[in-house]
């Protein structure tokens, strides 16, 4: 089984997958963007000033982590992240073409939650 939560910064993506990989006893694919060797360890800026380079990084860093976690996983991450935030920073059409082929060729998950900014919502586990 391949989860993985969706949503808007500071929505409680990384908590829920947490708790949940905890609950369900599946394993954790780290955030690309936070953990150890990730995009800010490396200086990487990861906001509107993000390079269509370092987006390709957090895409395939993102897709070797999925692929190499061992299932049941879960991830507070999606491959099509990587879609949505290429549409916010460039404007140069083919990047977010490109992109958006490299992740619909490979993003398969069996489960994507999708958390809304501004739901309010408690869970007992």
């Amino acid at each position: 089984m391949k989860i993985c939560i969706t949503g808007s910064h500071g929505v409680g993506k990384t908590t829920l997958a947490k708790a949940l990989a905890k609950k369900l006893k599946f394993n954790l694919v780290p955030d690309v963007v936070r953990m150890k060797g990730g995009a800010f360890d490396l200086g990487f800026p990861v906001d509107e000033a993000t390079l269509p380079e370092t987006q390709f990084w957090i895409l395939s860093k993102q897709l070797e982590l999925e692929r190499n976690t061992r299932r049941p996983w879960i991830s507070d991450k999606s491959l099509y992240d990587n879609i949505v935030y290429g549409q916010a920073t460039f404007k140069d059409k083919r990047v977010i073409e490109l992109l958006s082929e490299i992740v619909f060729r490979n993003a398969k998950y069996d489960l994507i939650i999708y958390l809304a900014r501004f739901f309010s919502f408690l869970i007992y586990l």
